[in-house]
C-alpha cells in the first residue's frame, strides 16, 4: 500500500493544504475546502506535490494533475 502526503493548492487563492494521496486519488474525499477563502474544489486536479510521509521532503515536485 502507497499512501502518500500530498499537497494541493487551491485553484482561487494558491493556498497550499496537505491531502493524503492513494492510487492518483486524494482519500478519503477528494472534495477540499479552502481553509483560506472558503472555496470547495477537487484535490485531486491540483495536486502539486508529495511528501515525505514522516517528514516534509518533497518527494516529487513535477505536477501530477496533468
Amino acid at each position: 500500500m502507497h499512501v502518500h502526503r500530498a499537497i494541493s493548492a487551491c485553484p482561487s487563492c494558491n493556498y497550499a493544504s496537505e491531502v493524503w494521496y492513494y492510487k492518483s486519488k486524494v482519500t478519503p474525499m477528494s472534495t477540499v475546502e479552502c481553509h483560506r477563502c472558503s472555496y470547495i474544489y477537487e484535490a485531486d486536479n491540483f495536486v502539486v506535490s508529495l511528501l515525505d510521509l514522516y517528514k516534509n521532503d518533497t518527494v516529487s515536485a513535477i505536477d501530477l494533475a496533468g
